[in-house]
């Protein structure tokens, strides 16, 4: 009985084995005053960014801090591995803390491989004095992913672009858009991006990042689907075009999806002529005409302009959009012409007119032009001269210098200059001709007057 009491007194003063093993990590026994908190316990950030983590530390008085680290692992029979030291964290750790109290740590360029739980640890100069506390910074590390509505997407819908994360982010983001690998905005944009009203310039690939960081979505496809448009035909054949000839009609169409069925028609019938996107046959009198194509996919369908094939006296192809083309370029190109030579015309005849009338009435002729006046001949007994006469100023002599052949050496030398003056021209004089008498003289005769 005895022994059996002394053993569950024993085994009532024997500490819990977990509240033992809390001692053992924590490295001092139940000592008041050992502690490590973090500020915040739980961070979530995007891949390829810098990450610190608050910590702070308390330790008794008395103390003194020899040694201080981060660790990803939590051990009780070794000394835990300090996080400068393994070659997957090298140069991407800072410790910004102290041997007092502060116990900051920045890791940079976070990678999928660094989620996960962060411990500090200190050892001071006293043996056994050393602690790692049982708290510890869960690190999440988030993936962006963009989601559309709605993921079929035809011309003229509402889309909604929205970036998302894996884990919420502990600082608030900026988000930024970016289509065919450039910034969609020049400016921040919103989360989500609506694009209302799509069309054709809307497609492309879009992703989605945060404002500040290199990390960006996978790329989600904006498909815009919509009915054939721009539907044309075209015409082809191995030779010249004459009745007889093999001629292959061509459909062509933009279109999203692809063009589903092609059917061709004939003008003023009402029956297809043929399907598929080419149509040959044999160019004849009665199969000769204006031809078209529509084309048709699951949005919609589109007609082509016709275009012409016939016979012309029943043997070569007419094709009247070119002979069209042609006719109208040539009359255009007439029209100018004319245009140009009247314009040249009447610039002409006005320049004549401008330069008679300044002739006249602007510029003073010099004193040896002739000038028109009454002729004092013509003088009647109530003072009214009915005749207008050209009058020729007399000339100045015109002298000029010349060698004098008087004075020629015998080595045709010539020793004097001698003056020559130029004998004038006749005088011409316009007079009112007399022979046109009427109530007003109508008529002028050139006469001349000898000098």
């Amino acid at each position: 009985m005895i022994v059996q009491g002394a053993l569950m007194m024993s085994l009532r003063l024997t500490p819990p084995l977990s509240l033992l093993f809390l001692l053992m990590v924590s490295g001092v026994l139940s000592q008041p005053g050992w502690d490590v908190f973090y500020t915040p316990s739980y961070i979530c950030v995007l891949r390829g960014s810098t990450v610190t983590m608050g910590c702070s530390y308390t330790y008794p008085d008395g103390y003194i801090v020899q040694k201080v680290f981060w660790t990803r692992e939590l051990v009780t029979d070794k000394e835990a591995p300090d996080l400068s030291s393994d070659p997957k964290y090298r140069g991407r750790v800072q410790y910004l803390g102290d041997k007092l109290s502060n116990c900051r740590l920045r890791l940079s360029d976070v990678t999928e491989q660094d989620r996960g739980k962060y411990y500090f640890r200190f050892i001071t100069t006293t043996p056994g004095g050393k602690y790692q506390g049982k708290d510890e910074v869960d690190l999440s590390v988030a993936k962006l992913q963009v989601e559309m509505f709605p993921v079929s997407v035809v011309e003229g819908d509402e889309v909604t672009l929205t970036c998302k994360t894996t884990c919420s982010l502990t600082d608030t983001p900026v988000f930024t858009w970016h289509k065919n690998g450039r910034l969609l905005f020049p400016v921040t944009s919103s989360n989500p991006l609506r694009l209302p009203s799509v069309s054709q310039n809307n497609a492309g690939y879009y992703r989605c990042g945060v404002q500040g960081q290199s990390y960006r979505s996978p790329a989600v496809t904006l498909d815009v689907q919509y009915p054939p448009k721009r539907v044309s035909v075209s015409i082809s054949s191995s030779g010249e075009i004459v009745e007889g000839s093999v001629v292959t009609l061509t459909c062509s169409s933009d279109a999203n999806p692809p063009v589903e069925t092609y059917t061709w028609y004939k003008m003023d019938e009402s029956s297809p002529v043929g399907s598929g996107q080419s149509y040959s046959f044999t160019l004849s009198s009665n199969s000769s005409g204006w031809f078209y194509c529509m084309a048709q996919n699951k949005y919609g369908s589109q007609s082509a302009a016709a275009v012409p094939l016939t016979l012309n006296g029943g043997r070569s192809v007419v094709l009247y959009v070119v002979l069209g083309v042609t006719v109208g370029c040539g009359c255009l190109l007439a029209i100018i012409g004319v245009l140009l030579m009247r314009r040249k015309r009447r610039g002409g005849s006005i320049n004549d007119t401008k330069v008679s009338s300044s002739s006249q009435n602007n510029n003073p002729s010099p004193p040896e032009d002739p000038y028109i006046a009454l002729d004092l001949q013509t003088k009647s007994s109530n003072d009214v001269y009915h005749t207008l006469a050209t009058v020729h100023l007399s000339p100045p002599e015109d002298p000029c210098i010349a060698l004098d052949l008087q004075t020629k050496s015998s080595n045709d030398v010539y020793d004097t200059l001698a003056t020559v003056h130029l004998s004038p021209p006749d005088d011409m004089y316009t007079a009112l001709d007399s022979q046109s008498i009427s109530p007003e003289y109508d008529t002028l005769t050139p006469a001349s007057k000898q000098q």
